[in-house]
């Protein structure tokens, strides 16, 4: 899945988390015992979280498919791909906010780090820098 969450998507706390192999969903198996068989999960070598399985509806007690198997598949290519866009993108603009105050964070970085984020910088598109507090609106797919 890459990137994993690192708290248990159930009870929202950290520790011994079983991470689906499909989505950056994480658990504690104490959390999801119901739908975990350990027989088959110490034999698999991709394991799915309910959630991929049987949709998002199964954690509140509701075992219906949501979407046919093929549309899950499509939802979490797209899904995956928006989210690797939103990190690099996340990436950029802190690499802009380091960048546009190199002066106050050079203390705590290294010449070397500061000086790739400076020669990234320099080469990348500019996104508009977030400022500490500002408010941020997400836009959807279609703009909105």
């Amino acid at each position: 899945a890459g990137m994993s969450n690192d708290f248990c998507e159930v009870c929202q706390k950290p520790g011994r988390l079983l991470l689906c192999d499909r989505c950056p969903r994480a658990f504690h198996v104490r959390c999801i015992e119901r739908f975990v068989d350990s027989e088959t999960l110490a034999g698999c070598s991709e394991w799915r979280c309910p959630v991929c399985l049987h949709g998002y509806d199964v954690l509140r007690g509701q075992t219906r498919v949501r979407l046919p198997p093929e549309q899950m598949e499509e939802h979490w290519v797209v899904t995956k791909r928006r989210s690797l866009q939103q990190c690099r993108e996340a990436h950029n603009r802190r690499d802009i906010f380091l960048s546009l105050r190199a002066d106050l964070v050079e203390a705590f970085t290294s010449r070397s780090v500061l000086n790739k984020i400076l020669r990234q910088q320099a080469a990348r598109r500019s996104l508009p820098p977030l400022e500490i507090g500002s408010r941020v609106q997400a836009v959807g797919a279609h703009g909105g």
